[in-house]
């Protein structure tokens, strides 16, 4: 890609990342901070704990101060290591202690720059900048500790390069830091309020907190001996008292409560002033009390939509939502009304909300039942000789299998149109899917020995993000929806003509890849027959 001559803001920009640039020194803690949180919050407190209670021996406790004297150590060594610096039409980041790594990217490779500002940063006037490129499974890297003029010219220069990348700056109404108003075209999609996110948290699921509860409860004793609480050795002969089950059942409604509360704030934190906007075919993200994110994307980068939400959720008119996008800049929406939703798939080219009717076989149950029934008969079989006692045990297997699988076949939902693919999982708790068929690129038919036997075949569509699946269907309609994908190509015939290698064996495996066009809307191709211009189903 040929770049114009820069205007003078963009000179200024690369001429202020033109010499290789250092985080702040501020950022040694952001680093090793960083570190830590790869342990895992559970492991940190049982960790603590351990030093605490003193349960670890003298020698164990000098490794503390010596680990963390390493880690300062190794973040010094990382951040005096790194390095960026910006050309005309690249980014350059140079880092590695042991060895040196230098990643240079095109800017016209970058698919978003995304700003964070945590509470710290935002004392000291820092904040941190990700930058996300096409086709990477990860963040390419991230910056922490600096400037914010030097986050917002790395954002101008990728933005002049590819507009997808372009990010709100700082002072925008998307953040929220300076100016509330409303920018130039920009239109709002959602909007939550202190109320909603406290809604939201409360009706979430509360025993996700208990993981944490879990480690402290570890150390259950040592709390007792601080409180004063003389707890009861637990062995064989131990009986409970009625007080004593009252205390218990009171401590394990208080610890629900407790939990349900500190995920109910956490939402509010995380989600404080959450704001989706658009603006010139761009997604705009900003959510954050303490740490504020900043979240920007092409619409054209949007993939498929996942909506989820159960009985609480749908009674409050909310649903869980996450707009898949290429890379690792997901969009999670933490509560979306119908309305809402309806305005998001019509900006990402899903305007028909016709929910899936189509069903999968009733040879799913059969085929996982008989699965299971082999595995808990081998089971079965292992015990036999030894402790005979659990055997029976594993008749339980396919009994619950067989209810699992009922209900997964009875509450399982698809469609294929001209314009989208849907699927629907769940009764009480509903998982929905949904994606542009003009932005599928393979199709994967799939036939066992169990499914060819019975004319079924499972499909798989898979696009840049996302990969819908659906099971044991019937050959005629795997067909069907392969050769709606496939309009276009000259080699379509009878599933059962195609056969590969190992297919006269040990079942097939067909991989199609989708036609492309120059645009989205003519990736179907309009004179196949077999596409109803009106959207509805195709057989």
């Amino acid at each position: 890609m040929k770049l114009t001559p820069m205007e003078p803001d963009l000179a200024a920009d690369a001429a202020a990342l033109a010499a290789p640039t250092r985080q702040s020194p501020l950022a040694v803690l952001q680093i090793a901070l960083t570190s830590l949180r790869q342990i895992g919050t559970v492991n940190l407190v049982v960790g603590i704990g351990f030093i605490v209670s003193g349960r670890l021996p003298s020698w164990a406790l000098a490794i503390v101060p010596i680990g963390g004297l390493l880690l300062m150590a190794a973040a010094v060594a990382s951040w005096w290591r790194f390095t960026f610096r910006a050309t005309n039409e690249e980014l350059v980041v140079t880092q590695g202690v042991l060895y040196k790594k230098e990643l240079t990217i095109p800017f016209v490779k970058v698919q978003s720059v995304t700003v964070n500002e945590g509470v710290m940063q935002r004392i000291f006037g820092l904040v941190s900048a990700s930058v996300d490129t096409a086709g990477s499974a990860a963040t390419e890297f991230q910056i922490h500790g600096i400037e914010r003029s030097q986050a917002e010219s790395l954002r101008r220069l990728a933005s002049r390069a590819n507009p997808a990348a372009s990010a709100p700056p700082l002072d925008s109404p998307a953040t929220g830091i300076a100016n509330r108003g409303h920018g130039q075209g920009e239109r709002l999609l959602v909007e939550r309020s202190p109320r909603d996110l406290m809604v939201l948290g409360l009706i979430g699921n509360p025993f996700a907190g208990f993981a944490l509860l879990a480690g402290v409860a570890f150390f259950a004793d040592d709390f007792a001996n601080v409180l004063g609480i003389d707890l009861p050795e637990l062995d064989d002969s131990f009986a409970p008292s009625g007080r004593q089950v009252v205390i218990g059942v009171v401590l394990s409604i208080l610890a629900l409560v407790v939990a349900w509360l500190a995920l109910s704030l956490r939402n509010i934190v995380v989600n404080w002033n959450f704001r989706l906007t658009t603006r010139q075919r761009g997604l705009e993200l900003s959510a954050g009390l303490l740490r504020r994110r900043f979240q920007a994307s092409h619409i054209s980068k949007v993939q498929s939509i996942g909506v989820t939400n159960g009985p609480l959720l749908r009674r409050a008119g909310f649903s869980h939502a996450i707009l898949h996008t290429i890379g690792t800049g997901d969009f999670t929406i933490a509560g979306i009304t119908d309305s809402e939703l309806v305005a998001v798939r019509d900006l990402v080219g899903l305007p028909f909300a016709v929910r899936p009717s189509r069903r999968i076989s009733t040879h799913y149950i059969t085929h996982r039942l008989r699965l299971a029934s082999l595995v808990a008969a081998i089971g079965a079989a292992g015990l036999a000789f030894d402790s005979w006692r659990l055997a029976p045990f594993w008749l339980l297997l396919p009994l619950f299998v067989g209810v699992q699988s009922w209900f997964v076949q009875r509450n399982f939902r698809w469609e294929v149109t001209s314009e989208t693919i849907q699927r629907s999982t769940g009764k009480l708790f509903v998982a929905e899917t949904e994606a542009p068929l003009g932005k599928s690129q393979t199709v994967r038919v799939t036939q066992s020995i169990y499914q060819r036997k019975r004319q079924l075949a499972s499909v798989a569509i898979s696009n840049a993000e996302t990969v819908i699946q659906f099971p044991m269907l019937p050959a005629s309609e795997a067909e069907a929806v392969r050769d709606l994908l496939l309009a276009g190509r000259n080699d379509r015939q009878p599933f059962d003509d195609f056969s590969t290698q190992r297919g006269e064996d040990l079942g097939r495996s067909e991989y199609f890849p989708v036609p492309t066009s120059s645009t989205e809307d003519d990736a179907v191709s309009s004179h196949d027959s077999r596409i109803d211009p009106e959207g509805k189903p195709i057989w």
